[in-house]
């Protein structure tokens, strides 16, 4: 399976730690600098998307975050793909998702490809 896209964007979504216990304002900053960031970085695509996708997900931080941890932190790039017509849903019916965790510098590497 070709790639349809591949980004690579500077810096990490947060996890759901660094979050708990402070205000939902910052939720929802995160939220909105990853659509900011889906727009200047991967644009959109010519025909949103009405296929099933599958989305591989790279995060390079200083350390690990537990598995549930790591999948739950990048609900805002999934968001952001959904918002700019990448991915039609993020419900498994329309997305296989895969989410894996590198040591070093802070970046997120994004990687789309049809389902044939």
């Amino acid at each position: 399976m070709n790639p349809i896209a591949t980004w690579s964007i500077p810096f990490v979504p947060k996890s759901p730690n660094e979050l708990r216990g402070k205000s939902w304002i910052l939720a929802w900053k995160q939220s909105r600098d990853w659509r900011t960031v889906d727009a200047a970085v991967c644009g959109r695509p010519k025909n949103p998307c009405k296929d099933r996708r599958r989305l591989e997900i790279t995060t390079h931080r200083k350390r690990r975050l537990d598995p549930d941890n790591a999948v739950a932190s990048i609900k805002p790039v999934l968001d952001a793909l959904t918002n700019a017509g990448w991915i039609r849903d993020d419900s498994a019916k329309w997305l296989e998702l895969e989410v894996r965790q590198e040591v070093g510098l802070h970046q997120t590497g994004i990687v789309l490809r049809e389902i044939k």
